[in-house]
C-alpha cells in the first residue's frame, strides 16, 4: 500500500458583501501500489489534478479508478457537509417540524425539551433545539439529516464543482 496526500476544494458562492464561501480540507488516503506508482510517474510541481486522473484513466489506467471514485466522493461529501452544517438554512424549522412526529412515532426520537425546566407538552417547538442536534448527530448519514432538513443532497451532487489535488505520493 502507497499513502497519497490529497486537497479538496469547492466553491459555493460569493455573498453580498463579496466575500466567497468555499471549504478546503487536505488529508491522506492509502491507495494499492500500483496506483501509487502510476501516480509517481504523473507527479509535476503542481500536483495532480482530478482532470489529470481522469485523462490518465481514460488513456488505459484502470488503476487510478478506485483512486479517483474515493477522492470524489469525499470532495462530494465535503460539499454535503458545507450545505448541511454551514449553509443558511431559512426553512429549517419547517421541514424539521414535518419529521418531527414521524420519527417519534417509529421509535427513532424521544423528545426532550430544549429547556429543562420545562413542564408543557413535548411539541417541536418545545423540542426543536434538542431535536435538530439529534438529526445532527447521524453524520455518518447525510442522506438521513438532509431528508429532515430539507436539503436534495440529488442536487447538490449534481451542480458539485468540488474538486481535489493529489499533492504528494509516498515512495
Amino acid at each position: 500500500m502507497k499513502q497519497i496526500t490529497y486537497q479538496l476544494d469547492a466553491f459555493y458562492r460569493y455573498g453580498c458583501n463579496g466575500c466567497s464561501y468555499s471549504s478546503e480540507e487536505k488529508s491522506q488516503l492509502a491507495i494499492e501500489d500500483n496506483a501509487g506508482q502510476t501516480l509517481r510517474q504523473m507527479m509535476n510541481d503542481k500536483g495532480i489534478s482530478e482532470e489529470d486522473v481522469l485523462h490518465a484513466i481514460e488513456a488505459g489506467h484502470a488503476e487510478l479508478q478506485p483512486v479517483h471514485d474515493k477522492l470524489h466522493d469525499l470532495a462530494l461529501d465535503m460539499e454535503a457537509r458545507y450545505w448541511l452544517f454551514e449553509a443558511d438554512n431559512e426553512c429549517i424549522d419547517e421541514c424539521l417540524e414535518q419529521y418531527f412526529d414521524q420519527d417519534i412515532e417509529d421509535g427513532l426520537y424521544s423528545p426532550e425539551p430544549d429547556n429543562e425546566d420545562y413542564e408543557g407538552e413535548l411539541d417541536f417547538d418545545a423540542c426543536r433545539n434538542h431535536y435538530l442536534n439529534w438529526v445532527n448527530s447521524h453524520d455518518d448519514d447525510y442522506w438521513f439529516i438532509a431528508e429532515r432538513v430539507g436539503l436534495s443532497l440529488d442536487v447538490v451532487y449534481a451542480d458539485s464543482e468540488a474538486t481535489y489535488t493529489i499533492t504528494e505520493v509516498e515512495e
